[in-house]
């Protein structure tokens, strides 16, 4: 799925691609190629899938609000909330230090909730049955 997405198969909506990803030759001891800060729709990139490499590691950016990198194995890792989703504090009135860590928890809830919400019909998961 994840190669998919760089090479052109449409992303899920609200999800964007980020300037990080890692390419593996699928062979055991096959290379690697670890790509930061850089266009991932580019022809370069593009050379590596061709040559057969698949990618491991990708980062997305979910409405300007987080941004993350997902494993192939499902591991959601460099977590981080952006200007989008932080401004939405300042629209909120202090009232101390307790009521600001409760809006911050609130606000990170909300939108891990969000980009669960878009990964899980992109990635085919099912609820679990009770």
């Amino acid at each position: 799925m994840l190669t998919g997405w760089i090479a052109g198969e449409p992303l899920p909506a609200g999800l964007v691609l980020g300037d990080e990803c890692e390419l593996k030759d699928p062979i055991d001891g096959g290379a690697v190629v670890k790509c930061q800060r850089q266009e991932l729709l580019c022809d370069e990139i593009r050379k590596h899938l061709e040559s057969g490499k698949q990618v491991s590691k990708l980062a997305l950016i979910l409405d300007d609000h987080v941004s993350f990198v997902l494993g192939e194995d499902l591991v959601v890792r460099k977590l981080k909330f952006l200007d989008g989703a932080v401004d939405q504090l300042e629209n909120t009135e202090n009232e101390g230090l307790r009521a600001e860590l409760d809006a911050r928890y609130a606000l990170m809830a909300g939108e891990l909730k969000r980009l669960f919400a878009v990964l899980e019909p992109a990635l085919k998961f099912s609820a679990a049955e009770a």
